[in-house]
This record gives structure tokens, sequence and C-alpha cells, in this order.
């Protein structure tokens, strides 16, 4: 009865000791295993498939974004110059070209002929009347 006793007692403490040991140590590392496993496959997908749509995004709208900005800034700027700033001295520079030519054809031209033209006339004609 002893060694029944003694063998019954031994046989249930140990399989409980080993349910409760193997049982919690399996739990555990397949519990942790499986956590560790899962968050880096679910943070590495997230962060790859966050990258992607980063370099979409960048590829498709910020670049063609700054090319078309860039482009009408450009155009703006280049249309402002030539409006506000060619032209205008196109105008004063001609302007001025006229007023200068003409002014230095009048002092040059057309006053010593206008002068030459009566001193001569006067001279036939007071040559005519002598």
């Amino acid at each position: 009865i002893h060694v029944t006793m003694v063998t019954l007692l031994h046989v249930t403490i140990v399989t409980l000791l080993h349910i409760t040991m193997v049982t919690l140590l399996h739990v555990t590392m397949v519990a942790l295993l499986h956590v560790t496993m899962v968050t880096l496959l679910h943070v590495t997908m997230v962060t790859l498939l966050h990258t992607m749509v980063t370099l979409l995004h960048v590829t498709m709208v910020t670049l063609p974004h700054v090319a078309m900005v860039a482009l009408l800034n450009v155009t703006m700027v280049t249309l402002h110059h030539v409006t506000m700033v060619t032209l205008r001295h196109v105008t004063m520079v001609t302007l001025l070209h006229v007023t200068m030519v003409t002014l230095l054809h009048v002092t040059m031209v057309t006053l010593p002929h206008v002068a030459m033209v009566a001193l001569l006339n006067v001279t036939m004609v007071t040559r005519h009347q002598a």
C-alpha cells in the first residue's frame, strides 16, 4: 500500500509539475515568438508600404508640381521683364535717339543750310539790285 501510495503521489506530482512547467514554458515561448515575428513582419511591411507611397507621391505629385511651378514662375518673370523692362527701355532709347538725331540734324544741317541760303539769297538780291 505504501509503495502504491508513494508511486501514485510521485506520478501525480511529476505529471502536474511536468504539465505545468512544459505547458507554461511552451505557451510562453510560442506567444513570444508569435508576437515578435508578427510585430516585425507588420513593422517591415508597413514601413515598406509607407516608403513606396512616399516615393510614389514624390514622383507623381511633388516633382511635377515643382516643375510646373518653376516653369510658370520663369514664364511669368520673363513676361513681366519683357513688358516692364525691355519694352520701356526700347521705347525710351528710341525716343531719346530720335530726339538727339533730330536736334543734331537741326543744329548741324538745317540751321546752317537756312543761314547759307539766306546769305546767298541776300547776296544775290543785293548784286542784282546793284
